[in-house]
């Protein structure tokens, strides 16, 4: 009966940068033929279980007479006329919760249970143990494709005399090329402030401020809540204050703000809002602290009659006036993103290329908002291999060949 010894043969090639191959014919098996005789086989299969019954049979009668032993202070000890074993031959279920209750005061158990205390303590050392230094030259035997794998043996069987091995070989070609991977880093703008752009404009706001009587009535305005009080010096009878309210996020957060003071004119209508009287002409107005964000929109102001006067039917009155131009700004916040058209993770030393895609103005909420570079390109080179088989590959592969080596 012939049979074929065949393997599947590789060559490892190199191309970098897609440049050249490299091949190398591998080694094969040894060609070795064996002659039988026809007595060594049996023709059946039914015959040859029963041949390899009684080999078994023979070697198993051996091995159980080597292993008797009727001494019984040699543990283990499995044959004797008078053993602890045979105490428990009718325990059943039970077995185990006798042995574990003779455990505890049976000298051999006792001395299986401490052992664990006294065995010696072996310390090993990653750098130098042999198994870790093999395990890396296995790694990197692996890594170079020089392995050797057996061949294929068909054993012959009933009566053929004669097993013939003919070797066959198939040509495995491992080819280098590069891959481009590509990774953006890109960032996106946000207002924080929730502002949304318009173009600039402007309010006026006024204070109008009346006492009845006396020399003096001074101020303190709250633009933000509407409330007022009279502070010191202030005298006089009934008093009233009249003015616009300002947004806090209008003026402070989604805008900056431009105050302008156009001064002070007397209030034509402070005496109908006091209770009648003339109107005081010969008087003195301060603006004491001007409103702003950073005071909270606070306004502290004044009116000083001149004269001095006692007369309780004059009427201080005058009209505070401003001009607020609103300005919309975005309080602008980066995001970053990064991605990449392959799962692979890539090294530094990897990096091919890193140019920016776009640069320049985004429009935000309707803002301009500018950065040097929102989309960066980089461009990766990664080395990796792909192998080419022969058709006749397919075919040894199937019958159970083997790879031999690579080169």
């Amino acid at each position: 009966m012939t049979t074929r010894n065949s393997s599947i043969h590789s060559s490892t090639g190199v191309l970098l940068h897609n440049a050249f191959w490299c091949q190398v014919t591998a080694f094969l098996i040894v060609v070795t033929v064996f002659t039988f005789a026809p007595s060594l086989f049996a023709a059946t299969k039914e015959e040859r279980n029963a041949e390899g019954k009684q080999f078994a049979d023979t070697i198993n009668s051996g091995i159980s007479d080597d292993a008797k032993n009727t001494d019984t202070s040699i543990i283990p000890q499995y044959q004797g006329e008078d053993v602890p074993a045979k105490d428990y031959y009718s325990s059943g279920i039970g077995i185990e919760d006798e042995a574990q209750v003779n455990a505890a005061t049976d000298e051999n158990a006792i001395y299986i249970t401490s052992s664990r205390d006294t065995r010696p303590n072996v310390n090993i050392d990653p750098a130098t143990d042999p198994l870790f230094e093999r395990d890396a030259e296995i790694v990197s035997l692996s890594r170079s494709l020089t392995d050797t794998y057996s061949g294929c043996v068909q054993l012959p069987f009933g009566d053929a005399e004669i097993s013939i091995f003919d070797d066959e070989y198939c040509r495995i070609s491992g080819v280098y090329y590069n891959e481009y991977p590509e990774c953006n880093q890109m960032y996106e703008a946000s207002c924080t402030n929730g502002a949304t752009y318009r173009d600039p404009y402007s309010k006026s706001v006024n204070v109008n401020l009346g006492s009845k009587g006396r020399n003096y009535f001074t101020a303190e305005v709250n633009f933000l809540t509407g409330e007022w009080n009279p502070i010191s010096p202030s005298d006089g009878n009934t008093k009233v204050a009249i003015f616009d309210l300002v947004s806090n996020q209008e003026a402070c957060v989604e805008n900056t703000l431009t105050i302008v003071y156009n001064g002070v004119s007397p209030w034509s209508g402070a005496p109908s809002r006091v209770g009648g009287g003339p109107l005081d002409t010969t008087v003195i107005f301060r603006e004491l602290q001007r409103p702003s964000c950073e005071n909270g929109f606070i306004g502290r102001y004044q009116i000083e009659d001149r004269t001095k006067g006692s007369d309780p039917e004059w009427v201080l009155g005058g009209t505070f006036s401003y001009t607020f131009t609103f300005t919309a700004v975005c309080d602008t916040a980066f995001s970053e993103s990064y991605s990449c058209n392959s799962s692979d993770g890539y090294g530094a030393s990897q990096l091919v290329s890193r140019t920016c895609v776009y640069s320049g103005i985004k429009i935000v909420n309707g803002f301009e908002i500018y950065r040097d570079c929102w989309d960066w390109r980089e461009i990766y080179e990664v080395e990796k291999i792909r192998f080419e088989e022969d058709s006749m590959c397919d075919q040894l592969r199937s019958e159970g060949c083997g790879f031999v080596n690579s080169n």
